[in-house]
């Protein structure tokens, strides 16, 4: 039972760390093509 919550526990750590390096960089993503429509339907 304890090696299984450690397993646990490893897992979400692992998603963790990857949502905190990588999901910035998404929301930067998003918003670039946001900003980018909104200059492509100004002209």
């Amino acid at each position: 039972m304890q090696c299984r919550a450690r397993e646990i526990i490893l897992e979400t750590t692992r998603i963790a760390l990857f949502s905190i390096i990588f999901f910035p960089r998404a929301i930067c993503y998003n918003l670039e093509i946001f900003i980018y429509k909104i200059i492509w339907r100004k002209f």
